[in-house]
């Protein structure tokens, strides 16, 4: 018995991760994870998602996420004073990673390099909005 609550445990939550990047996939979910979670609770398996692995699930945030053009994405960097030293610190500690690579493939239309860091990330996308600044400050 507690090999099947294990068992689904585990698909629950994997369905739960995969529901929360739905905008990846090319097919609808037929049902939202809350939905899931009502039917098992009743279930002689009974179990309670942990919130902690909840939180650590969500790998990209949904504001984020919300952002789909270079754009919004260039709004969204504009929000913080990046000639500030302490404001731009504060944005790269806010993102993580993944972000960053959600961020960077918006407005490359490629992928981040694996190899690359979080500040390699931050500082290709700050040179990208920093090109078009230039760019629209020449123009008549």
């Amino acid at each position: 018995m507690k090999k099947e609550k294990d068992m689904l445990r585990y698909l629950i939550n994997l369905y739960k991760d995969l529901y929360n990047h739905k905008d990846l996939f090319s097919f609808d979910f037929k049902f939202s994870p809350n939905e899931i979670e009502e039917v098992y609770k009743d279930d002689k398996t009974s179990f309670k998602i942990d919130k902690d692995k909840q939180r650590n699930c969500e790998i990209i945030g949904n504001d984020i996420l919300a952002l789909k053009t270079p754009e919004s994405v260039r709004e969204f960097m504009s929000s913080y004073n990046l000639n500030d030293k302490e404001s731009k610190d504060n944005l790269i500690k806010k993102l993580n990673l993944q972000e960053f690579a959600y961020l960077y493939e918006i407005i490359y239309s490629s992928p981040l390099k694996s190899n690359m860091r979080k500040i390699d990330a931050f500082n290709s996308i700050d040179k990208y909005f920093y090109g078009i600044s230039r760019a629209d400050s020449i123009r008549p």
